[in-house]
């Protein structure tokens, strides 16, 4: 499997929109750095029944200067905190097709209309993600303002995102921060009271996460 997938990423790597990635082959992802944040394709693969090859991509955009100072709180790997991301789009999310099957024995043209499919629509998929979420502005527009307007719930799972949040808006709109951590205070309460297991590991330390936060100097 692993040779077949290497056939696609080296065919992939050849287009020159993808020139401009590094392939980190050790996650099978395309990494680009920019002023602003790291732009990450992912390539999500795996033997469907020993039968064809499976790739499904994974968009997401990390923001360094949201992530760096929770490192010394969080109770994940280093590694699994530094290759985390603010957002994360997969095709079906973006209105596109999920999941790409690369047969083991058909080379010909079937092998030539997906690897179509698969270039023409991770090209796509990543210039709109990248390009939605190409600064913390933006971020803070499309993640944050529907929030603040009440027009977005935010997630029941997880713990990143509550201090990725709040410190976005901390950095760029401090005018908003306390009604933006009202609000995720209370549902953040609400996520301890039923137990969930991320939030349940960071709110008795609450106050003093976000006393640290808060007193940082950051640089954009």
């Amino acid at each position: 499997m692993s040779t077949y997938f290497d056939q696609v990423a080296s065919e992939l790597l050849e287009d020159p929109y993808f020139q401009k990635f590094k392939f980190r082959k050790g996650d099978s992802s395309l990494i680009q750095k920019t002023r602003y944040c790291i732009q990450i394709i992912n390539l999500e693969h795996w033997n469907c029944f020993n039968i064809s090859l499976s790739i499904r991509p994974h968009y997401g955009v990390r923001f360094e200067l949201l992530r760096k100072w929770f490192e010394k709180f969080s109770f994940k790997s280093l590694r699994d905190q530094r290759n985390g991301c603010y957002v994360g789009f997969d095709g079906r999310m973006l209105g596109k097709q999920n999941t790409y099957e690369f047969p083991y024995y058909e080379t010909g043209q079937i092998y030539k209309d997906e690897f179509k499919k698969l270039r023409d629509d991770i090209i796509e998929c990543s210039e709109y993600v990248f390009d939605e979420y190409s600064t913390l502005e933006k971020a803070y527009q499309k993640k944050l303002i529907p929030i603040l307007e009440g027009k977005k719930e935010l997630p029941g799972v997880g713990a990143d995102w509550f201090f990725e949040n709040l410190t976005l808006c901390k950095i760029l709109h401090p005018e908003k921060y306390e009604e933006l951590k009202d609000i995720h205070l209370r549902h953040a309460e609400e996520m301890y009271e039923r137990n969930e297991p991320n939030m349940s590991m960071y709110y008795p330390r609450m106050g003093e996460i976000l006393t640290y936060m808060e007193n940082q100097k950051f640089m954009i």
